[in-house]
């Protein structure tokens, strides 16, 4: 599992290394929580 914290409204995951797949993504902002779907080639 990856976690970060972060400030500000954008940000960039660095997949270097990760193996090709499907990732889901969850971001918790406040109250709400956001979760994407990442796909790595």
């Amino acid at each position: 599992m990856f976690s970060q914290t972060v400030e500000g409204s954008s940000f960039t995951i660095d997949t270097t290394g990760w193996k090709p797949g499907v990732y889901v993504v969850r971001a918790v902002i406040g109250d709400e929580v956001l979760n994407e779907k990442v796909i790595v080639n």
